[in-house]
């Protein structure tokens, strides 16, 4: 899943792509805690549509308790349009394995080697600033498509899609400023 994230109203706080829609939901509400309670209320509609609605679906077979599909999410730090960290919780959701070496550890989710066979969250540094606060990156910069372009993304999609098995084909860490 190119730029997986999840939930709807987590990934709309971080969003460059949300900005004319906040603008519009400010004039209405200033309060932003106002904002992000009808964004919450609103949630529960998108629930159902979204990744988080139907991860158990996609990951789990009621019957046999097994996988039912795997996941490889190549996300790129810095994304302006939709933030690493619903991949994060997507990747949790899809108990989804980060592969060596990872630009950082992520809470919650188990690092392992390449070559691994299953669900997994590969991330992408392309050396851009990346905001600590609830604001969307700079999306002048946006690296949202980078890791599809990037010939080791594009090499792990391959070999994932072709035998199941998600390899490391970055020198350390993905990325590239380059691109």
């Amino acid at each position: 899943m190119g730029v997986g994230g999840t939930p709807y109203h987590l990934l709309l706080n971080r969003s460059a792509d949300f900005d004319p829609f906040f603008l519009l939901f400010k004039s209405i509400y200033p309060n932003s805690a106002h904002v992000q309670l009808i964004l919450g209320f609103i949630q529960t509609l998108w629930d159902s549509g979204e990744a988080a609605g139907f991860a158990q679906v996609v990951t789990q077979d009621p019957l046999a308790d097994t996988p039912v599909k795997e996941v490889l999410l190549q996300v790129a730090m810095g994304d302006a349009q939709v933030t690493p960290l619903g991949a994060h919780v997507m990747a949790r959701s899809y108990g989804a394995k980060l592969i060596e070496d990872p630009v950082r550890a992520v809470w919650g989710i188990e690092t392992v080697s390449s070559g691994h066979v299953g669900s997994a969250l590969v991330e992408f540094n392309y050396n851009l600033e990346v905001p600590f606060t609830n604001t969307p990156p700079d999306d002048a910069t946006d690296p949202h498509e980078y890791p599809r372009r990037d010939p080791a993304g594009q090499q792990q999609i391959h070999r994932f899609f072709q035998d199941g098995i998600i390899d490391h084909y970055c020198d350390g860490p993905c990325g590239d400023a380059a691109l």
